[in-house]
C-alpha cells in the first residue's frame, strides 16, 4: 500500500469511528457489493450473496462514508449466490436489463459521480464490505468486481467495465485475472470456405489486469495479412480475410499478440493452416 493509500484508509477509519461503524468479521454474512453505475441514467448498484444462508436485506443499510449518505434496503430476501441490482428507478432499469432482480429500496441517496467509498452496514452498525470507487467511470459503463464470490472481507479485483452486467457475474473481464499471458488457436486448420464448419478462426487470448495486447495476422514471410487492433475480450475471430476484405490465400500464417504490461513490451504468437 502506498502512502496516499494509507493516508485515505486512515482518513476512512476516522469517518467511521465518528459515524459510529466498526469493522467486524465477514463470516456472519456473505452480502457483498459486486458492481457500480454511478454515472449511469439511472444510476445502480449490484449486490451477491456469496455465502451459504438466505439474507434479509432489511438488516442493511449502504452508507457513504464520506458524504454519510445512506440507502436503505427493502425487507427482501437475497438467496445464495443470488444477484439483486439496487435502483431507485425499476423501470427504467428494466427497459435496458429485463430479466434482472431489481430490488427498489426505501431511501436512495444518489451515487457520488466523483468516487465514494460505499460500504455495507449491518443492525450493529458493523461493516461487513465496501467498494471505493474511482471518478472515472463513464454513464454507459461501471465498476465491477471480477471476483464476486470472493468472501465478503476480501478486498477483490475490481475493473472498470464498458459493458456493465446488472444482476449477474462479471465473466466478461475474467479474461484478465491471470499471472502471465497467454495465446492458443483453433480449429486447426480452419477452413472458411461458407460451410458454416469451422469458418472463423478463434484466438483465446488471457491477459493480466494491467496488461494491454494487439492482434495481428501474418504470412510465414511477415507480411501482414489482417490487422485484428486492440484485444477487448478473452476471444477473437477472424475470418479468413485480409486487410482489403479479400479471402487470405490458404496456407500456414501466424498471430501475432504484442503485449503491453507496466511499461514492459512482450509478444506471443502462434502458428495456424488456412485451408479452403
Amino acid at each position: 500500500m502506498d502512502q496516499m493509500s494509507r493516508r485515505r484508509t486512515g482518513f476512512l477509519s476516522v469517518l467511521m469511528v465518528l459515524a459510529g461503524i466498526t469493522v467486524g468479521s465477514a463470516a456472519a454474512s456473505g452480502l457483498t457489493i459486486t458492481e457500480v453505475a454511478p454515472s449511469a441514467s439511472p444510476e445502480w448498484l449490484e449486490l451477491a450473496n456469496v455465502g451459504t444462508v438466505a439474507i434479509a436485506l432489511g438488516r442493511y443499510v449502504i452508507i457513504d462514508t464520506v458524504d454519510a449518505d445512506t440507502i436503505r434496503l427493502p425487507n427482501d430476501s437475497l438467496f445464495p449466490k443470488e444477484y439483486a441490482v439496487v435502483c431507485s428507478d425499476s423501470a427504467a432499469l428494466a427497459l435496458w436489463h429485463p430479466g434482472i432482480r431489481i430490488v427498489r429500496p426505501i431511501d436512495w441517496s444518489a451515487l457520488d459521480n466523483s468516487g465514494a467509498v460505499l460500504k455495507i452496514v449491518d443492525e450493529s452498525g458493523v461493516a461487513i464490505d465496501c467498494v471505493d470507487y474511482p471518478s472515472s467511470i463513464a454513464a454507459s459503463s461501471s465498476y465491477a468486481c471480477l471476483d464476486a464470490e470472493r468472501p465478503a472481507s476480501a478486498q477483490g479485483t475490481w475493473v472498470l467495465c464498458s459493458d456493465p452486467t446488472p444482476g449477474m457475474p462479471d465473466y466478461n473481464h475474467r479474461w484478465q485475472m491471470v499471472a502471465a499471458p497467454s495465446l492458443s488457436l483453433s480449429p486447426h486448420p480452419f477452413t472458411p470456405d461458407g460451410d458454416r464448419h469451422n469458418d472463423s478462426l478463434a484466438i483465446a487470448i488471457e491477459l493480466p489486469l494491467d496488461a494491454e495486447a494487439s492482434l495481428s495476422i501474418l504470412s510465414l514471410d511477415g507480411t501482414r495479412i489482417r490487422d485484428l487492433g486492440p484485444v477487448h475480450a478473452s476471444k477473437v475471430f477472424w475470418d479468413g480475410r485480409d486487410d482489403s476484405g479479400r479471402p487470405a490465400v490458404r496456407g500456414p500464417f501466424v498471430v501475432v499478440a504484442r503485449i503491453l504490461s507496466n511499461g514492459v513490451a512482450s509478444t506471443l504468437r502462434g502458428g495456424g493452416v488456412l485451408w479452403r
